[in-house]
């Protein structure tokens, strides 16, 4: 088999996208990487790897895809007759030493994490041209985004299914310090395991990082991700941590539900621009007609909070809220779904679904300040009132199972031992304490208890209901009040976060006449 490849002469190429641009052009206008020259004319080269046979144990079979930095072969095991796939560097790439440090760095982070949701690499080696190699595992089935171009939005279930075990596969490679900054739907696999199609296969960790926070822009002129999945922190320069890889499954999921991502432009800075200043469309407003679970819209809002400190701070939690607000994913994952909490009245999408009692992002990386904090702060302002409810995610473990009482023995002859039902020791149930502790954001905001009545500001301790939950309110200076409800079994710390209120314009009249001027009634 002969596979031509496609590049003109005098050609460039994206290191990022894998994309052919004409000569002159300097910047990929789909995500700005600097692009790269060929060091020959090469649009009649034709691939010569098929049909080799690599160190004596790869049979190149096929071509099976071509991307940015390489190409990945069929591959055959000479000896065990194991179809596998084999990825190459591409050659023009092989003397540059950050790509080639990129293309090692994916094998070893996939082969480290060790997840079954994780495309393993079983080897590794370089070639007598100087090309660096790996071997993975061959799948058989279809990328993510393939799948929603054939069929449009994913239903609820199905899609928070897929994400589900997204949130798996990145939080074990968040445990082991590697932070993947590429996440999208291309790199998301679906293949058949069991009698469903949709076991989902992370790939291509060429950008991840291992090992501590890092700023996107890896080399002069080149800023590596895909823009319509970056995170505020990543699109403006700052450090990224394991909530840059939350904010693009927030992405993703409210592209499988709402069959579109939701910023859009048509270039790359003006895409980022939007995930940096821009608040996101309700899913309801982009799908109206589209049946989902409101809960959903919440965690959606959450998972794409532009400040990281708003979003879920773990992969875990965010699949908890998940598994809470469509309990049927969790019985396609083989799993019970966790105990919610919910919150009452008119709280918003981006308050307080899943809110994180104590999870923190995995020690062995290291999270620092963004330089650029200041940028995200004043599009809290602008944020529109919304009347969704919100999940608390009560993150406890699940409560020991109660068994039924042994049936009685019948009785037995005289010379005959009654039998004895076997004993099960269950483990103690969790203690509570007396004491719930409501935590708030911003602090200092004042609760009220049933009738108006003030019990007091926050953090604030409270006695822990023994019976009907208490219903609270809390009130803060230029804050939305939020309702929330503690009961028996709420967790022994409540957070909330209020959020801030549009603020009212009015027209003041000149004292001498003329025309108007806008004042702000709250301000000096």
């Amino acid at each position: 088999m002969t596979v031509r490849l496609e590049r003109g002469v005098g050609a460039r190429t994206c290191p990022q996208c894998g994309q052919s641009f004409e000569a002159g052009t300097e910047f990929c206008p789909r995500d700005g990487s600097a692009l790269m020259d060929h060091s020959r004319p090469s649009a009649g080269e034709t691939d010569t790897m098929v049909g080799r046979v690599l160190e004596g144990k790869y049979r190149i079979d096929s071509v099976l895809g071509k991307g940015g930095m390489g190409v990945v072969y069929t591959a055959t095991h000479a000896k065990l007759g194991k179809r596998m796939a084999l990825k190459i560097l591409r050659s023009e790439m092989s003397q540059d030493a950050d790509l080639v440090s990129r293309f090692t760095q994916e094998a070893r982070a996939a082969s480290a994490i060790g997840s079954e949701h994780i495309t393993d690499v079983t080897d590794f080696g370089d070639l007598p041209d100087g090309s660096t190699y790996f071997v993975m595992e061959y799948l058989e089935g279809v990328p993510l985004s393939g799948a929603m171009k054939k069929t449009g939005p994913i239903d609820p279930a199905k899609a928070v299914h897929i994400m589900a075990q997204i949130c798996k596969a990145l939080g074990a490679a968040h445990a082991g310090g590697i932070v993947h900054r590429d996440l999208k739907p291309d790199n998301v696999f679906l293949i058949r395991r069991g009698d469903r199609d949709d076991f989902v296969k992370i790939l291509d960790f060429g950008i991840a990082k291992v090992g501590g926070a890092v700023g996107p822009r890896t080399r002069s002129g080149m800023i590596f991700g895909t823009p319509h999945y970056m995170s505020p922190e990543q699109a403006a320069g700052n450090l990224v941590d394991p909530r840059a890889d939350i904010y693009a499954a927030g992405v993703i999921l409210f592209q499988m539900l709402t069959g579109q991502v939701p910023f859009d432009a048509d270039s790359f800075m003006g895409i980022l621009t939007k995930h940096m200043f821009e608040d996101a469309p309700r899913m309801d407003s982009v799908r109206p007609d589209e049946a989902r679970p409101l809960e959903l819209e919440a965690i959606v809002s959450k998972a794409m909070a532009k400040r990281p400190e708003d979003r879920f701070q773990t992969m875990e939690e965010f699949r908890r809220a998940l598994l809470t607000a469509v309990p049927g994913a969790a019985s396609a994952l083989g799993t019970s779904p966790p105990i919610p909490l919910r919150i009452a009245g008119g709280a918003r999408p981006s308050d307080d679904a899943g809110t994180s009692n104590g999870d923190t992002v995995p020690s062995g990386i290291i999270v620092r300040p963004a330089r650029r904090v200041g940028l995200f702060v004043a599009i809290g302002m602008g944020v529109a009132a919304l009347a969704v409810g919100v999940v608390i995610l009560a993150n406890r473990p699940t409560a020991a199972p109660v068994l039924p009482p042994p049936a009685p023995v019948p009785a037995l002859p005289p010379r005959v031992a009654p039998l004895q039902p076997p004993t099960t020791e269950l483990p103690a149930p969790p203690v509570r304490s007396v004491k719930v502790r409501i935590e708030s954001s911003p602090t200092d905001a004042e609760v009220f208890e049933a009738a108006e009545t003030a019990i007091g500001r926050t953090p604030l301790e409270i006695d822990r209901p023994s019976g009907t939950a208490r219903t609270l309110t809390l009130r803060a200076s230029d804050h939305d009040p939020m309702q929330i409800q503690v009961s028996p079994d709420s967790e022994d710390t409540v957070s909330v976060t209020l959020q801030r209120s549009l603020r009212p314009v009015v027209r003041r009249p000149r004292p001498t006449g003329g025309s108007g001027e806008l004042h702000d009634p709250f301000g000096d």
